[in-house]
């Protein structure tokens, strides 16, 4: 299953946990109780035998469709996924552009 195909609506998608469950509680990102993923919750659930294959293609998407985000040299995936500015609609975008 693609990352596209997990994260169909806001609903799906989460900010500072991994993953959660319906009522908002941290879960882990392949718990049977998981409705809401973060980018890497995503990628784990998704892809957990390629996953830094595919960490590196969101980070290259976040670059290509947002050059003017600054970013420290921590992992650039969370602090995206994390950001105050980040929308669902953003990370459609992000997804669309890594095709994963």
């Amino acid at each position: 299953m693609k990352i596209l195909e997990l994260l169909t609506s806001g609903k799906c998608w989460c900010k500072n946990d991994l993953a959660k469950t319906k009522r908002g509680e941290a879960t882990m990102p392949y718990h049977h109780d998981a409705a809401q993923w973060c980018l890497i919750g995503a990628i784990e659930r998704c892809y957990p035998n390629d996953y830094y294959t595919t960490h590196h293609k969101i980070e290259e998407a976040i670059v290509e469709c947002y050059p003017e985000a600054e970013f420290d040299n921590y992992d650039l995936v969370v602090q995206f996924n994390n950001a105050k500015s980040t929308t669902f609609r953003k990370i459609r975008r992000v997804l669309r552009k890594a095709n994963v």
